[in-house]
């Protein structure tokens, strides 16, 4: 990936789609931050609801949520990833010229 960016980042058009690919995924972050937060207020309410009831048991609901929060948790993980490494790369280019 990085001599893909490496050698795609020689002009300004090139900085500005890396720039746009960032916004992008900044925004994708932000919609599943949203959804995590959902999903962990369902898990929230889930863990107040089986403490309540002492024979609430661990159900699939429960670990289909908790998979699906960690699911999103790895997809956020990986984005910031790449922002970083755009912006790494974006950096040191600017720094050269």
């Amino acid at each position: 990936m990085n001599n893909l960016f490496k050698r795609s980042l020689l002009d300004e058009s090139s900085k500005e789609k890396a720039r746009e690919v960032i916004d992008n995924s900044k925004k994708a972050r932000e919609n599943l931050l949203g959804k995590l937060e959902l999903i962990l207020e369902r898990i929230e309410n889930w863990h107040y609801n089986s403490t309540q009831n002492k024979h609430h048991k661990k159900t699939k609901l429960s670990q289909s949520l908790l998979l699906k929060a960690q699911a999103i948790a790895d997809q956020i993980s990986s984005l910031e990833s790449v922002e970083a490494q755009i912006t790494n790369l974006l950096s040191k280019k600017d720094s050269k010229n």
